[in-house]
């Protein structure tokens, strides 16, 4: 069983999907830590709408989702890193991330190039 199938029974992922006529148009994911420290948090992963599907509100549909499905398992603190300078930050802002920073020549690009990152953190409560 693969690792994504394997988190996914398991209860540590969770993943939602947008789709159009049977056509995937995006996808992202919500990886609930597993540490007795982390119970409170979640990562948000792999944001992606295909380029002719966006500013159609299906990002912002697809993190409303996540961020309910966080608040009912009770994670009120969730986090994600992007490429710093990319178009993502702006949707991130907007949907009211915070940014806290990000670290140098964090991820390789396609063309071979290392990028920084840019850290953001959401919080829906606070712990009890």
């Amino acid at each position: 069983m693969c690792a994504v199938r394997r988190a996914l029974c398991s209860g540590a992922l969770a993943i939602w999907i947008a789709e159009e006529h049977e056509k995937v148009l995006g996808s992202v994911q919500l990886n609930l830590c597993q540490k007795p420290n982390g119970l409170n948090r979640g990562e948000v992963q792999k944001l992606l709408v295909l380029s002719n599907a966006r500013r159609r509100g299906i990002t912002r549909l697809l993190m409303q989702q996540l961020e309910t499905r966080a608040r009912q398992l009770k994670r009120g603190l969730l986090y994600l890193d992007t490429e710093a300078a990319s178009e993502a930050e702006h949707l991130y802002r907007a949907l009211g991330y915070t940014t806290i920073g990000g670290l140098p020549d964090y991820a390789c690009g396609p063309d071979g190039q290392y990028r920084a990152n840019a850290i953001y953190y959401k919080t829906l409560f606070r712990p009890s």
